[in-house]
């Protein structure tokens, strides 16, 4: 399944790939090492961010496929968590090189900031997105991020943890 879908991956259509997992999700099947066959798509639609391992300059070329998809469908809660998980990666990795070059606190400013910008494109599909696992993991992401430079209060991450759970509470990647 990872090779038949590997393509659309590397042709960013996310479309595709979100379809793929929404039609695997719902079948809620296991793969042969007993993972969610939804879990292989999730892994793809996040292959370039994961690529980026940490890299800004590899995120800044990645955040552009995610923000077109997004711009032409705003309330699809796939295309904004996605989206908003890409924000977050990016923010994530200003603050990892800041640590690694020993920048000031200017990391922690783009975590921010780019913390903020998440939770505006998840609040775009907040009416949808909260029965769509997708979104409730972003939003897991983001609020974890936000959390760890003060712009979020930490206490809400269990709310939003259980609201992932409610949707797939075998699903051991939200662990």
């Amino acid at each position: 399944l990872k090779a038949e879908l590997r393509p659309l991956a590397e042709a960013y259509d996310f479309a595709a790939l979100a379809h793929t997992f929404d039609v695997a999700f719902a079948a809620k099947t296991f793969t042969p090492r007993g993972y969610r066959t939804y879990r292989v798509a999730h892994e793809l639609l996040m292959m370039p961010i994961d690529g980026a391992s940490y890299d800004v300059e590899t995120m800044d070329e990645v955040l552009p496929a995610y923000e077109a998809w997004w711009r032409g469908n705003r309330t699809d809660p796939a295309a904004s968590a996605l989206y908003a998980s890409a924000l977050g990666m990016m923010g994530v990795s200003y603050r990892g090189r800041g640590v690694a070059d020993a920048v000031s606190d200017d990391g922690w400013d783009k975590l921010a900031a780019y913390s903020h910008q998440a939770r505006s494109v998840l609040d775009h599909a907040a009416a949808r997105g909260r029965s769509h696992w997708l979104w409730r993991k972003a939003d897991m992401f983001v609020t974890f991020a936000a959390a760890s430079v003060g712009i979020d209060d930490p206490e809400h991450l269990l709310p939003v943890f259980a609201g992932v759970q409610t949707l797939d509470p075998v699903e051991f990647g939200i662990y």
